[in-house]
């Protein structure tokens, strides 16, 4: 099908791609939008990325254009980069012989945009735009969007069993644009889950995060639970098991801590599993800190603070501040607020630990009066490990108000640590 797209509906940030369209058409080639940025065109979404595919060779585009890096050239990409802006060029190529179940062990150029839109996912990321406005979509994609279904390009066995990862980018594309699944994709993706044995952990946790950014993550997570997928991983997730809540509500935001604190919160996960699941996951050691002491601290609150709030306030600023300081400290402020308002309703056990932690005399190390170089002289020690445990100590007592935050009295707390107090010598 080939529609006339009004210029009006056409967004800033490809209207400036066009220079890159006209230089491949004047040098005799042809050119085309493709990808994401049309697919986010026709349905008036923001612009991320700017594809353009042509029958240009990758050695055409690069004597054509000099600031371009060669991406991959193996895959026939080069990325121009303009005045801070890149764009992803690509030549038409057909592919096979998927021998790893993710990526062709055999690219053929070829000189036709049909036979690139054809090799592609699903139809609504198999259309183009050309430079007169012209959208070319010969698989029925921008209909299948507005009829609110997601489909496959062809076959959906196939193109799963060329990439498995297509099969949560699938439950991705429709959390994100509020799809249902074609009946033929699903029944595929629930026949050929075992493939996704052979993606790689960080891919699988790449695509679980991206759908937690979607519009509705709620869905997405609904739709994961239900194709059973996440069972078939290389690792074992307790992801794979979890039992989603009644009236829970996923945060639409940015942030990795709150995505991955409220996706294990939601499936009724415990910290211990969210610990074991992102090693598996192979997430960064940080995130996992994080999102381990986020919901320990949720766990912490649902079973003791309500209690301690009621009974005995005082009691619960001890505990806050004894078995919770270190954790409460790592986060910004709003991870505590976004996270405590969104699983907990006891708003009152809220308030006063949100009033609690705005009170503290620091909330980073880098408020304390000291630094690293100060300990090295006052211990006359060279540089380690051990600082960064003793600047911890330090900063603990200081926001716990058991110490102040004074060079003197620092300098006492340390020197008597030393002397024999509770700091080990072997940190």
């Amino acid at each position: 099908m080939k529609l006339q797209l009004q210029r009006h509906h056409i967004q800033p940030a490809m209207k400036e791609a066009c220079f890159i369209i006209d230089r491949l058409l004047n040098a005799g080639f042809s050119a085309f939008f493709v990808g994401g940025a049309v697919r986010d065109t026709l349905l008036r979404r923001p612009l991320h990325d700017i594809d353009i595919a042509t029958n240009a060779l990758p050695e055409q585009v690069m004597a054509l254009f000099p600031n371009c890096i060669p991406t991959g050239l193996k895959h026939g990409t080069v990325t121009v980069v303009e005045e801070g802006a890149s764009y992803e060029i690509t030549t038409f190529r057909t592919e096979s012989n998927y021998t790893d179940y993710r990526r062709p062990a055999d690219i053929t150029f070829v000189n036709d945009l049909y036979d690139d839109l054809m090799r592609r996912d699903f139809t609504m990321n198999a259309m183009a735009i050309d430079r007169n406005w012209q959208l070319h979509d010969p698989f029925d994609g921008l209909a299948h969007v507005k009829a609110g279904i997601l489909k496959t390009v062809g076959s959906s066995e196939q193109r799963f069993q060329e990439d498995a990862l297509r099969m949560l980018r699938a439950i991705r594309f429709a959390a994100t644009y509020k799809l249902t699944i074609d009946q033929d994709c699903w029944n595929a993706m629930v026949s050929e889950a075992s493939l996704l044995k052979h993606i790689a952990m960080e891919r699988i946790a790449y695509e679980i995060e991206r759908l937690m950014q979607g519009s509705d993550p709620l869905y997405g997570v609904k739709l994961l639970i239900e194709s059973t997928l996440l069972q078939h991983t290389k690792d074992k997730l307790h992801l794979a098991e979890g039992l989603l809540q009644d009236e829970v509500q996923l945060p639409y935001d940015r942030d990795s801590i709150m995505n991955w604190a409220m996706l294990f919160y939601s499936l009724q996960l415990s910290s211990e599993n969210a610990r074991e699941d992102m090693r598996a996951l192979r997430t960064s050691k940080q995130l996992q800190i994080a999102c381990e002491h986020l919901l320990q601290l949720q766990e912490w609150l649902k079973n003791t603070a309500l209690e301690q709030v009621s009974t005995n306030v005082n009691k619960l600023d001890v505990n806050l501040k004894e078995q919770w300081m270190d954790k409460l400290l790592q986060y910004p402020d709003k991870h505590l607020t976004l996270f405590m308002r969104t699983f907990y309703r006891e708003y009152k056990v809220i308030e006063h630990i949100e009033k609690l932690h705005q009170s503290l005399p620091v909330h980073r190390i880098k408020q304390l009066a000291v630094r690293g170089d100060d300990l090295m002289k006052w211990r006359g020690k060279a540089s380690g490990p051990w600082i960064n445990l003793l600047l911890e100590q330090i900063f603990i007592e200081v926001a716990s108000c058991r110490l102040d935050n004074s060079k003197e009295t620092i300098y006492s707390y340390v020197i008597n640590k030393a002397e024999g107090g509770r700091y080990n010598e072997q940190s």
